[in-house]
């Protein structure tokens, strides 16, 4: 079946996981980003420290039960107050659903 124009920008192509967090006693639903999400993503790597990219990761991939982002670039220093594990942990799950691997993540490091 051909799609259409309509079909293609109505549907919701993004993957989701949702990931157990015993140390929150919880659980965490990530989306993958959308292009305009990776723009934003690396348009906030330009501007912040390279400390920060993990957290701003988390933070443009975290959504609620709705798929509404949880988290804002304001949050990163309340998100830097968690368990490293924990927020390691999470982005590696986010590096998986967005399919980067390590190398793009230390390229666009050392690009910004």
């Amino acid at each position: 079946m051909l799609l259409k124009k309509s079909d293609i920008l109505n549907l919701d192509d993004s993957d989701y996981k949702t990931i157990d967090v015993p140390e929150w006693s919880g659980e965490v639903r990530l989306k993958s980003m959308s292009v305009a999400e990776q723009i934003e993503y690396e348009k906030m790597q330009t501007s912040e420290d390279n400390n920060q990219l993990i957290l701003t990761m988390l933070v443009l991939s975290i959504v609620d039960e709705n798929n509404n982002r949880m988290f804002d670039k304001d949050d990163i220093v309340l998100l830097q107050e968690k368990s490293a594990h924990v927020i390691c942990s999470l982005f590696k799950e986010c590096i998986k659903l967005n399919s980067l691997t390590s190398k793009d993540i230390e390229d666009k490091a050392k690009n910004s």
